[in-house]
């Protein structure tokens, strides 16, 4: 299930889902031996002209697992997801440091054939109060579930995505990307320092060291650190047994 031959069908939520429900056990997957070299895929790379991958800078996922796999481009590293009738969804939840548009989201995963996926994207600024995307079908592009992220006009700090089992008994999901048009605006990120003093808000300088001098950029609105900041877990979660 860790292969390019992904036979997963997925479906784009367009509406809330209304299901408080979740994975209900999750294993980290291992490499498994290639078979051949056409059918192990090593990297799990993808990029779109135009386009710009956004830096997640944390992340976590209801149940716990360790999300780490699913951001590091390699295909042989993931999750296994098995569910119950009872618990069928999985949540990752990401922050990007500062807030930032998405306007498309790149997904590796795998299922037996007529497994069904719902993919749900939603947005927050406080990681209390979340504002779900409306997402378009998926296409299959380079070992990727794509889904365009539509109607984004206001930079969100934090993303979080839902996939809920339809059919099948689970799937494995191997990697996450998160995408902007390039707007030519510049990249920042928050000038932490030696010391930052808790409630203050860092300033903003750019990410490319080669643009960053010495003036003063008015910083964006305070953002609670994340993952320090509450999570709004739903009242009768369970961890995985």
């Amino acid at each position: 299930m860790k292969k390019l031959r992904l036979s997963a069908a997925v479906l784009a939520a367009l509406a809330a889902l209304s299901m408080n429900v979740y994975a209900d056990e999750v294993e980290e997957a291992l490499p498994e031996a290639a078979e051949t070299a056409e059918e192990t895929v090593l990297t799990a790379e993808i990029s779109f002209p135009g386009m710009q991958e956004l830096n997640v800078t944390s992340s976590m996922s209801e149940p716990d697992a360790d999300t780490a796999v699913l951001f590091d481009s390699l295909a042989v590293t993931g999750l296994d997801l098995n569910v119950t009738e009872e618990n069928r969804t999985f949540t990752v939840y990401t922050a990007l440091g500062v807030r930032d548009y998405a306007d498309l989201l790149a997904v590796q995963m795998a299922g037996e054939p007529c497994t069904t996926v719902e993919v749900a994207v939603y947005a927050s600024n406080d990681d209390e109060t979340w504002v779900q995307m409306d997402v378009t079908a998926p296409t299959d592009e380079s070992g990727f579930y794509v889904f365009d992220i539509l109607g984004c006009e206001e930079k969100y700090a934090f993303w979080r995505i839902d996939f809920t089992v339809g059919m099948g008994d689970g799937f494995s999901l191997s990697e996450i990307a998160l995408f902007k048009q390039d707007r030519g605006e510049p990249e920042y990120i928050y000038d932490l320092g030696d010391e930052v003093a808790e409630g203050e808000l860092p300033g903003l300088i750019p990410a490319d060291p080669e643009l960053r001098i010495d003036v003063e950029l008015v910083p964006e609105a305070y953002v609670k650190p994340f993952p320090h900041a509450r999570i709004p877990f739903i009242m009768g979660f369970c961890m995985g047994k």
